[in-house]
């Protein structure tokens, strides 16, 4: 079904959209939101990979709906994916000719890429082989290349296949993984990572493979994280993503990330199957959104507004971009004398820093961009690496109840007065 949201978090508009042939067909099983058609309205893409019609042929397909910009689709064309069982799907452009395409992957093993044309037709599937009991995948260009890759999963292993270009794929890295997987640049340095999770025989588990920006993976440990990975989103506002997934049961966790590519567990909501991670209530903070099918036929949405995780790093909004936009974030506990450390990243490479820490919020004009704390104390003499990150680690000063806010200045030429402004951070309550 189809599930408006009215701006607010309620979806309770909602309507059917029927993809199945037949009685014997369960449904979909995996479902990907784009423009394939080329008017500028999203459409859908479902992967049949299950069911037999009426004369016992099998169902195993993937269709394209049109979408009609009311919240409607229509019926446009049915993709035979080599009858390997397609479960889970995506739309980008994998030949880099700018038309969205889509990439399936197959229970039954191989990924399938179909190159659209911009008019709603594709091509004959660009197949690869690939192990059985393929589950899920993830999309991103992992080694920035310019080329889009495709990471798969099936339990206790992922597999990057490594874009080239045209729709096929050069090469396989295999890591270790589970049953559910995202792409997300979980540490902050600008380098997608994989986070996959599950394992095998109902265990759970979480891996976290930070990527160098090429072809080569460190793995950091998450202990005490014991999710399937649903959906990657900011749900308390420090600019770090966070983890929402399915933990034993009907339970949905929120992990909080720390920002050097590790999770620690957060608060739980009941009721949920498939989970998603968005603001759905316009407030500018990530929310939860779980479908929940009760009895076996019907299918609820439920929404978790403004679910916050708590933290004692707080993302207040941005400064003025340069280059880029700089990220200044927090790690590490805020006990009177304990270790913490500031990270500015993603600004102008071997560039002055104004680290400017205030006791109040105080947001005004400055420098064509946003100041945010009252400017009581003035760090000087700082200066960003040559990948534009500078590290700061610290003993934290104040007793408990007292916060700080923070922001980085750095000199970049790009900048509206020759100075990009990161983000402000309130460091405490």
């Amino acid at each position: 079904g189809i599930h408006l949201n009215d701006g607010a978090g309620d979806f309770s508009n909602s309507s059917d959209v029927h993809v199945l042939t037949s009685f014997y067909d369960p449904g979909p099983l995996g479902i990907a939101c784009g423009d394939v058609t080329g008017d500028g309205l999203p459409d859908l893409v479902a992967c049949l990979g299950a069911g037999y019609n009426a004369l016992g042929q099998s169902n195993r397909k993937i269709e394209v709906l049109a979408g009609d910009g009311a919240g409607g689709f229509t019926a446009w064309t049915t993709i035979h994916a080599l009858d390997r069982f397609p479960i889970d799907c995506a739309i980008a452009d994998f030949d880099n000719d700018g038309q969205q395409d889509i990439v399936a992957v197959c229970n039954h093993g191989g990924i399938s890429v179909f190159l659209g044309d911009g008019a709603g037709a594709f091509s004959a599937p660009i197949g690869e082989s690939s192990p059985w009991g393929c589950v899920e995948l993830a999309v991103g260009d992992l080694d920035a290349d310019g080329n889009l890759d495709v990471v798969t999963t099936k339990p206790q292993q992922a597999q990057v296949h490594w874009g080239d270009g045209t729709g096929g794929f050069a090469a396989i890295t295999t890591l270790p993984g589970g049953s559910t997987v995202d792409v997300v640049d979980a540490n902050g340095d600008g380098n997608l990572d994989v986070v996959a999770a599950g394992g095998a025989y109902g265990t759970l588990s979480l891996a976290v493979m930070l990527g160098d920006g090429g072809r080569a993976f460190a793995q950091v440990a998450s202990p005490g994280v014991a999710v399937r990975v649903g959906a990657v989103g900011d749900a308390n506002g420090d600019g770090i993503p966070d983890l929402l997934g399915r933990g034993s049961g009907a339970t949905v966790f929120w992990s909080r990330g720390v920002g050097d590519g590790t999770f620690v567990a957060g608060p739980s909501l009941p009721h949920a199957g498939a989970v998603f991670a968005g603001d759905w209530n316009g407030d500018g903070q990530d929310d939860a959104a779980m479908l929940t099918i009760v009895g076996g036929t019907d299918v609820f949405l439920t929404t978790g507004i403004s679910t916050s995780v708590p933290g004692p790093w707080h993302f207040l909004g941005g400064g003025a971009a340069g280059q880029n936009l700089p990220l200044l974030r927090g790690s590490g506990s805020l006990a009177l004398g304990a270790p913490f450390t500031l990270t500015l990243s993603h600004a102008a490479a071997n560039a002055p820093v104004l680290l400017i820490a205030g006791l109040t919020e105080a947001p005004q004009p400055f420098y064509g961009g946003t100041l945010w704390p009252s400017p009581d104390i003035l760090l000087t003499g700082l200066g960003t690496n040559s990948t534009g990150t500078l590290d700061l680690p610290a003993a934290w000063p104040l007793p408990a109840g007292w916060s700080l806010v923070l922001q980085g200045w750095v000199a970049d030429a790009a900048a509206p007065a020759a100075w990009a402004g990161s983000n402000g951070l309130r460091a405490g309550q």
